[in-house]
Formats: C-alpha cells, structure tokens, sequence
C-alpha cells in the first residue's frame, strides 16, 4: 500500500466504516453540494455589532465579519467539519482557514479578489476580527491592477 501524504491534510483514521461507501456514490466535486435555504433573525447580531464598535473605536466591526467569525468559530470547535475527501480517502486540514470574495467597490463591475486567511484555533474574537477587517481593508485601499482577481 503506498503512502498517502499531503501537505495540507492528514489522513482520519477514526471515519466510521459504513461512511466510506459516499465516495462511491458520491463521484464527482458536485455530487457533494448541500443547498440549505433558511432564514435567521440577526437582530441581536446588528445590536452587539453597534455596541462592540461604539466600545471598540480602533477595532470596528461588521455584520459579515461577526458571520465570518462565528464559521471560524464553529470550525476551530468541530474540527470534523474541516474534512474532504481526495481520491477516496478521508482527509482533515491541518489549518483553520477561511477564503471569500471581497469587491473594491459595491458596483458590479468593481474588481474583487479572494485570498485564504489563516486563523489560530485557539484565537480570540478581537484577533479574528482584527484579521478579517485588516484584509477587507487592505483589499479596498489597494490598487487596481491585473493581480487583484488573481486567486492563491
């Protein structure tokens, strides 16, 4: 049998044998999409978010970066969701990252770019955040060019 390493993942070895027949059912990158259309009330969310930024002047927040911190979260809690599986074999990352789009400008046409943030396991709200705001920022500041739609 040959070894199987990758540089980003580790082999699960604890995945329960009657899970090892989706690979076969389920063959190709699609076959795996879950569509889930629900709705959640974030009115709670929004009254945190005005309060942090009203308490925190330096380290202004967002909606979507409180969503983004929560996945983070969630992920850094289960790490059973940070699973894939590569050749019929089941594979866990070995880092907590996190890739989205960011547009320079809210118009259709604006470029945008999406890059893959790493996170600590163990971090803090405020560090998360403070990662997520400084690339956001970072992407609208910078400059138009070729690069910007360029993904890693």
């Amino acid at each position: 049998m040959a070894i199987k390493k990758r540089k980003d993942a580790h082999l699960c070895y604890d995945v329960p044998i009657y899970n090892h027949i989706w690979p076969y059912l389920l063959q190709s990158r699609c076959d795996s999409l879950v569509f889930y259309d629900t709705e959640f009330d974030v009115t709670n969310t929004m009254r945190f978010v005005r309060e942090w930024n009203k308490s925190h002047p330096n380290l202004k927040t967002r909606l979507s970066t409180v969503l983004l911190a929560a996945i983070i979260r969630t992920i850094a809690l289960r790490p059973k969701v940070n699973r894939f599986i590569a050749n019929k074999t089941f594979w866990e990352r070995d880092d907590l990252s996190l890739s989205f789009v960011v547009k320079k400008d809210l118009t259709e046409d604006s470029p945008e770019t999406s890059t893959p943030l790493y996170f600590d396991r163990l971090g803090t709200f405020e560090e998360t955040i403070s990662i997520i705001e400084k690339y956001v920022e970072d992407t609208k500041n910078q400059e138009p060019t070729a690069e910007i739609n360029k993904t890693d």
